[in-house]
């Protein structure tokens, strides 16, 4: 047990490092959009994130004829399992969060839905 929890902290201490990474001087550098977390931290929003996360919600569009994503589906179903898993997980959670979820929804970007 002792092991595992060493794992996830490098882990952690890995992925949270990352929000520090330094901006990109050029925004042609990247396909997407730096979102800035104050003054020291941020990350970059890639274009097609906001696909991925909509189809790992629906995965049943994989189905759809001509879906773009159907060559890679690994993806889609595993952010699908985890997503799903986590949401279970913390439904007692729920209730306290919902009121700032609608602040972070997908409705500006109708065509991912």
């Amino acid at each position: 047990m002792k092991r595992i929890a060493g794992y996830l902290s490098v882990i952690l201490i890995i992925s949270v490092s990352f929000l520090f990474s330094p901006k990109p001087l050029n925004d042609n550098e990247i396909r997407g959009k730096y979102i800035n977390l104050g003054g020291y931290a941020g990350f970059i929003d890639n274009v097609d994130a906001r696909m991925f996360v909509t189809r790992a919600m629906h995965p049943l569009k994989l189905m759809e004829q001509n879906e773009y994503r159907q060559s890679r589906p690994f993806y889609i179903l595993m952010g699908s399992a985890i997503g799903y898993s986590l949401y279970y997980l913390s439904y007692p959670l729920h209730k306290y969060v919902k009121p700032y979820a609608n602040k972070f929804s997908c409705k500006e970007h109708p065509e991912d839905t």
